[in-house]
């Protein structure tokens, strides 16, 4: 199926099959497949699109909300601006960059998710398993969980000095770079693992090589980062 230079409502659904569609401007734009990959670009107004069976790749998506779902397949999401964004397989990868938004939602029931140079007030990250990397992001808030694998996780200097950041694995190491400004509360732990700070944390409590806890500056930012096996590195 293919859909090119549309104004208006589109709703376009095969049963086997791919599905391309490109230059469509419409409040709605709902894309469904049971067996087959979806190909999406210069979308303008609110898009969902889900196969059942079947890779998702979208560039160029504007000017409304974005849903994107996959029962077995790769996510591949670049440039686009949205108010939320919830993107979700059940098997592979998801690979995103250029996203601007007020939420970000990327989870994979088996798989990795990475994520380059965007910007949301909240950024929700999940994966049960594999790893999560992220590079330039900017965000008021993120959390990120994996049942297994590594955070690899970067800010922006743009973020905000008083991000929230809550972080875990279960098994897995955690790198985590916050804005050079940061200020508020840290709590690191690990299980079996080491962590490591270049940054002047004022101790609270006792001082343990699996566990600290304190604060930096005065700010009301929150840093936790905890992993059941591995090691936490804050920059």
């Amino acid at each position: 199926v293919e859909a090119k230079n549309i104004e208006g409502p589109v709703n376009l659904d095969t049963s086997y099959g791919s599905v391309n569609c490109r230059n469509i401007t419409a409040d709605n734009i709902t894309v469904k497949s049971s067996s087959g990959s979806i190909t999406a670009e210069i979308i303008k107004g609110s898009a969902q699109l889900t196969t059942s069976y079947g890779s998702i790749t979208c560039a160029d998506i504007s000017d409304g909300d974005i849903k994107l779902k996959t029962s077995s397949g790769k996510i591949k999401l670049s440039n686009a601006s949205f108010g939320d964004c919830d993107a979700h397989t059940s098997y592979g990868s998801i690979i995103s960059d250029g996203l601007k938004g007020k939420f970000i939602k990327l989870h994979s029931d088996s798989g990795s998710i990475n994520l380059t140079e965007s910007s949301a007030d909240t950024t929700s990250l999940t994966t049960s398993y594999g790893g999560i990397t992220c590079r330039q992001i900017t965000t008021n808030d993120i959390t990120a969980r994996s049942g297994s694998g590594n955070l690899d996780i970067a800010c922006s200097e743009s973020t905000p000095a008083q991000i929230v950041a809550d972080l875990v694995t279960s098994y897995g190491n955690i790198d985590f770079a916050a804005p050079s400004s940061f200020t508020g509360q840290v709590d690191l732990s690990t299980s079996y693992g080491s962590i490591r700070t270049n940054r002047p944390i004022t101790i609270n409590g006792d001082i343990s090589k699996k566990e600290l806890k304190g604060t930096i500056g005065e700010g009301n930012g929150k840093l936790h980062l905890q992993t059941g096996s591995g090691s936490i590195n804050l920059q």
